[in-house]
């Protein structure tokens, strides 16, 4: 019965880092503060902007 928080713990920093990979933006970057602030960072995560790609002279 104590293994499912557990578990939940470990889904809400897990799914916070697929949510901002998904967004190209950095997985550890939101991994670690969801990590300590679970939900939070599956928030912020899930309210973040997608990056928006860069077009650079080299491509033009």
């Amino acid at each position: 019965m104590e293994i499912l928080p557990f578990f939940g713990w470990i889904a809400c920093p897990a799914g916070a880092g697929a949510i901002a990979s998904s967004k190209h933006r950095s997985f550890s970057g939101y991994f670690l503060p969801g990590f300590i602030f679970p939900f939070i960072g599956l928030l912020v995560a899930i309210g973040t902007a997608p990056r928006q790609p860069t077009t650079t002279r080299a491509n033009q």
